[in-house]
């Protein structure tokens, strides 16, 4: 049974998706970034003909893994109806019937609105690695590899093409330091390398995982 609209958050974009990944449900927030007129004209729909159909392979992933029993959240891009994009703040997450067995997904989606925005948008310029996936995670495990704090955020900068030095200047410790997790890191990838560990790291999707720490220093100090 679907859970009343009055339920549901006002608060951003919120939609319950069916396994079929077609909405069975919507907030006042979804029908006024695509313009549809009730909740009953939305049901059925799915992303390739709402206005941000062009980024529907990406949203795809997000909502397998959902369908999958994954949690996390992600930073992409939207449009609504007058084509005007926005980036926003994207958690999906299984929903369960009464037995526990998933039979759709929750998706909620919050425009990032913050003054910090600019400094928030440094953490995507372009890097020496061509690599774009498209969208970020935040703190994502992939293959049970559990990364700490520091560990993930000095992953993000190798990935990047930083040098010991200017990762130790970014995260304000010290070279040695840096090369410390950066050995911890080759042992939880398996590598004896640095190139072996960027090579490793790209595979497995880091490149576009966001250490948490540092979306909160970017985005919600105010």
């Amino acid at each position: 049974m679907l859970d009343s609209p009055n339920a549901i958050s006002r608060t951003g974009l919120y939609v319950f998706k069916n396994e079929n990944l077609e909405i069975q449900q919507c907030n006042d927030g979804f029908l006024h970034y695509t313009n549809i007129n009730s909740v009953e004209d939305a049901i059925g729909l799915a992303d390739p003909v709402l206005p941000w159909a062009e980024y529907t392979e990406i949203y795809k992933k997000h909502d397998l893994d959902a369908l999958n029993g994954l949690v996390y959240s992600t930073i992409v891009p939207i449009k609504d109806y007058k084509s005007r994009s926005f980036l926003t703040l994207n958690t999906r997450y299984p929903r369960r019937n009464d037995n526990g067995n998933i039979i759709g997904i929750v998706s909620c989606a919050v425009e990032i609105i913050n003054p910090q925005l600019n400094n928030f948008q440094y953490l995507f310029q372009e890097s020496e690695i061509s690599v774009h996936p498209g969208y970020y995670t935040i703190d994502y495990e992939c293959q049970n590899l559990k990364l700490t704090q520091r560990e993930s955020e000095c992953l993000y900068y190798i990935l990047r093409g930083k040098t010991t030095k200017m990762i130790g200047r970014i995260l304000n410790i010290s070279p040695k330091t840096v090369d410390k997790y950066i050995s911890n890191l080759k042992a939880l990838f398996n590598v004896n390398y640095k190139s072996e560990l960027i090579d490793a790291a790209l595979k497995l999707g880091y490149f576009g995982m966001l250490p948490k720490s540092l979306v909160e220093n970017n985005f919600y100090q105010s």
